[in-house]
């Protein structure tokens, strides 16, 4: 379109289009083996761009690969800068979701979302604007996630995860609400798998809040607990718990809700007499 074919030319090994007068070359990876991209021996760099950067591993490619390449920097730029663009994805606990969260307040980074509503050029075309509302129309959850770049959730969800809110202690609870009784539950392993028992308490405004747990797991020990031995400490926990609360304390359960949002429906199963959960 910009008639400029005969400035560049391709190559296939390495894959990469090379500006013929000046040397300037864009070089293409596939990222899924950062190793592969720690053996970069390209130098005088000015910019790394992860295109589709949510279909990578993990954030370990970036933390592994990033370094090769700032450290081939051009002397020409002040630093190499590094480019992120992905769709999110549905699951807003999916780890690059997670990961952009974490960066929000990293002054290194720069966060923009976009969508066809910032389009001033006019790249969205009228029958793409009618496709655009069909969706809006009629599957709005859907239209947000495809058009708005939302992670609107799977859909899949065992809980209904906005219901979870951490308490730090159970002086969070609002000023016309407290506990009025206790209520435990155990999953028993003894000496081959897990014990876990968790205390509850049931507030006057029908809240029920985990205030701590008990957990012992066999794997790994050279002496495993006896039922005789692990029921007195199920039992002592009780008792602890009984007399440390309902006053506001710390306690053991920064991971609960970090661990129940990975719980999900395996939508393979969902249709099935039997539906399958799985552990993302």
């Amino acid at each position: 379109m910009l008639h400029l074919n005969s400035e560049y030319r391709t190559y296939k090994s390495p894959l990469k289009i090379e500006h013929i007068r000046t040397g300037s070359a864009f070089y293409f990876y596939g990222a899924d083996d950062p190793q592969k991209l720690k053996s970069n021996k390209v130098s005088d760099i000015i910019g790394v761009w992860y295109e589709e950067a949510a279909n990578v591993k993990s954030a370990e490619v970036f933390d592994q690969a990033n370094p090769t390449f700032i450290r081939n920097k051009s002397p020409y730029v002040n630093d190499v800068k590094v480019f992120y663009s992905y769709n999110p994805p549905k699951n807003p606990y999916d780890w690059i979701n997670e990961w952009i969260e974490n960066k929000s307040n990293d002054s290194q980074y720069f966060i923009d979302h976009s969508t066809y509503l910032d389009d001033e050029l006019g790249f969205t075309t009228q029958q793409t604007m009618d496709l655009i509302n069909s969706y809006k129309e009629n599957d709005y959850d859907y239209y947000c996630y495809l058009y708005l770049g939302e992670a609107i959730g799977l859909g899949t969800s065992v809980y209904n995860i906005k219901l979870f809110q951490p308490v730090q202690n159970v002086g969070d609870l609002p000023d016309d609400d407290h506990i009025v009784m206790l209520r435990f539950s155990a999953d028993i392993g003894h000496s081959v798998s897990a014990t876990t028992v968790g205390c509850y308490g049931i507030t006057y405004k029908r809240r029920v809040v985990l205030l701590d747990t008990y957990y012992y797991s066999p794997d790994g020990k050279a002496h495993k607990l006896a039922p005789s031995e692990l029921a007195p400490q199920i039992h002592d926990f009780g008792q602890k718990m009984q007399h440390k609360y309902p006053w506001p304390t710390e306690n053991n359960l920064k991971y609960l809700i970090p661990e129940h949002q990975k719980y999900q429906w395996d939508e393979k199963t969902l249709q099935l007499d039997k539906p399958e959960v799985v552990y993302h």
